[in-house]
């Protein structure tokens, strides 16, 4: 089996560590995009570090689809070879996320996206013929990663546009 990520960092071939959790009849998806996400990357064995970053990656991502989008929503987790653990969240809405100009102090919401680009390497979103997946791409090694070729742009953690050159494939369950 192969699964292939290109852009956002995995490119897997025999053993491919994906792993999707349909939300869209969930009451709560968002704990349960947080519960599976623990779940997945515990059995991963990811260190603490990584899967606490990755918990409020997934949150934050989460709460914007079930906030501002509409139609299916499905979390995807992808381990790659290369160090990278990728986190999409596919929704049914076509609107890119927009980031807030600047979030006041006391504001409740408006820093998402923020803390993404802070926590990711990079991160973008996709645009599909029925919806969107935002993704994020967080080291697991600490070892920077070569940028891909290019057809859709993304944000890395410095705030550049960064390129990727095909949509995900949204089939899989949990494989390890």
């Amino acid at each position: 089996m192969r699964t292939n990520f290109p852009g956002m960092g995995v490119r897997q071939t025999r053993t491919p560590r994906t792993s999707r959790l349909l939300l869209t009849d969930t009451a709560r998806p968002v704990a349960a995009a947080r519960q599976h996400t623990r779940c997945v990357l515990t059995t991963w064995q990811l260190p603490d570090p990584v899967i606490e970053d990755a918990l409020l990656v997934t949150a934050e991502v989460a709460t914007n689809a079930e906030q501002h989008a509409a139609g299916a929503l499905e979390l995807w987790l992808a381990l790659s070879e290369q160090g990278g653990l990728v986190i999409m969240v596919r929704d049914g809405d076509r609107c890119r996320p927009a980031a807030a100009a600047h979030a006041d102090e006391d504001a409740e919401c408006g820093r998402g996206l923020a803390i993404v680009s802070h926590l990711a390497r990079r991160h973008g979103c996709l645009l599909l013929s029925h919806g969107k997946v935002v993704w994020a791409n967080l080291s697991v090694t600490g070892e920077p990663e070569q940028p891909p070729a290019c057809t859709t742009q993304g944000r890395n953690r410095e705030g550049m546009a960064s390129r990727m050159s095909s949509e995900p494939s949204m089939a899989a369950t949990t494989s390890s």
